[in-house]
């Protein structure tokens, strides 16, 4: 079973600092390996959203898990790629 993340609707540098704790105790009570976090709800995005995103990608990563980007909003799926993120979308790699 895969643990999944529902990201806000306002991912933006307004509501980095609340979510960030948040979602490094969801990371650790998780027992999965794979890990997915659902984009459909989000409307606002901004760089320190994404760059949250992205963190928590890589921080799953160094522990040998992975995040997959699921059901991309078309505001997530174009801030993603306006940056150069395609491969967090594609692949759940923090590899941008």
């Amino acid at each position: 079973m895969t643990s999944t993340l529902n990201l806000p609707s306002e991912l933006t540098i307004y509501a980095v600092a609340e979510l960030r704790p948040q979602w490094l105790a969801w990371m650790a009570a998780a027992d999965d390996d794979a890990l997915c976090a659902d984009a459909a709800d989000v409307s606002e995005i901004d760089g320190a959203g994404l760059h949250l995103v992205l963190s928590l990608a890589r921080a799953l990563e160094r522990d040998g898990r992975t995040l997959a980007v699921q059901n991309p909003s078309a505001t997530f799926d174009a801030a993603c790629r306006t940056l150069g993120l395609d491969a967090l979308l594609t692949t759940g790699k923090a590899s941008a």
